[in-house]
């Protein structure tokens, strides 16, 4: 993905999270073009689903917000 400069009126906002994008491109835990292939597919079905967890992380990331 490609992120523009941010302005500078922007920088403490949208700056800060263009920064951290950046810094995590090429370390996500799942594949992002297997996501998007996926959810091309998903995009055809007459029913998808409600629900849908992706990636190693995503369980996990599940279960803890069930426990809140």
């Amino acid at each position: 993905m490609t992120i523009p400069e941010v302005s500078a009126p922007c920088q403490q906002t949208v700056g800060a999270t263009a920064r951290r994008f950046r810094a995590g491109s090429g370390f996500e835990p799942t594949d992002p073009d297997k996501v998007g292939e996926l959810l091309l597919k998903l995009a055809s079905l007459d029913e998808p689903p409600v629900r849908l967890l992706l990636g190693s992380d995503a369980v996990r990331y599940s279960a803890v917000e069930d426990a809140r």
